[in-house]
């Protein structure tokens, strides 16, 4: 049995070299870039091939739009909100904003294009961040491994709806990458971009208090404090108020 064993991994070893895995891994990662280029292109051309495609972007670029007209906390007002997502996709399907200023600030610029281009970019900028991010901690020497990493079912999922869990993802990785490569500055930046969802970084204070690295926390406290300041200042003193009666609303309907 053991012997028989050992000639199928020898014969594997023998099929499977090193540069073949590389190639394979190549492969992989453009085929699956042709699909995903071929997939956004169809969805763009013929809105409604893909169910929902993009529509948490929409939800967004939405957002963004009232920015650019004044008025960012009426992204709270869901009668508005509704009318605003159905009129621009045609759709029933409609989401409902609960963001902090975090996320509006940085979303706002994509409200200056037309919605195609606008998720075009957006997705390119998530997934180029992403991959960045994905090739600091699975090398692209081992492309095969590589693609299994960073192109996995919950990447499709993102780029899919448009959703920011590469960003909130690569923040993530980054804040990790700070503290490793003991890189005080990278840990402040990317602690402080977690707040456009501030639950992924909740418990960032707790570990720093418990390893003694109060440098650490001093780079997040700063960087946190001059994102929501710049936050606060772009969408305005009513955007708060209106922040806290959604999640309060929210809470009720959800409890």
């Amino acid at each position: 049995m053991a012997d028989g064993m050992r000639s199928v991994l020898d014969r594997l070893d023998a099929v499977i070299t090193l540069e073949r895995a590389r190639l394979l891994g190549l492969i992989v990662l453009a085929a699956l870039g042709l699909c995903a280029l071929a997939t956004v292109g169809a969805a763009l051309i013929w809105p409604g091939w893909i169910p929902h495609f993009g529509q948490d972007f929409g939800a967004s670029w939405i957002a963004a739009r009232l920015w650019l007209e004044g008025r960012p906390e009426a992204a709270f007002d869901p009668q508005l909100f509704f009318e605003m997502q159905a009129q621009a996709f045609g759709v029933k399907d409609v989401l409902l904003w609960h963001y902090p200023p975090t996320w509006h600030l940085l979303i706002a610029p994509f409200g200056a294009l037309p919605f195609a281009p606008a998720l075009l970019i957006y997705l390119a900028l998530s997934l180029a961040v992403w991959l960045t991010l994905a090739a600091r901690f699975q090398p692209v020497s081992a492309p095969l491994l590589f693609a299994v990493v960073a192109l996995s079912g919950p990447v499709w999922m993102c780029l899919s709806q448009g959703q920011n869990g590469l960003l909130v993802g690569a923040a993530l990785g980054a804040v990790f990458l700070g503290i490793r490569d003991d890189r005080p500055w990278l840990f402040g930046i990317a602690t402080a971009l977690l707040l456009i969802k501030p639950h992924f970084g909740v418990l960032i204070p707790v570990i720093l208090a418990a390893r003694g690295r109060w440098d650490l926390f001093a780079w997040a406290a700063g960087g946190c404090a001059a994102f929501l300041v710049a936050a606060t200042l772009a969408m305005g003193p009513g955007y708060w108020p209106a922040f806290l009666e959604n999640g309060i609303t929210l809470a009720g309907a959800v409890g």
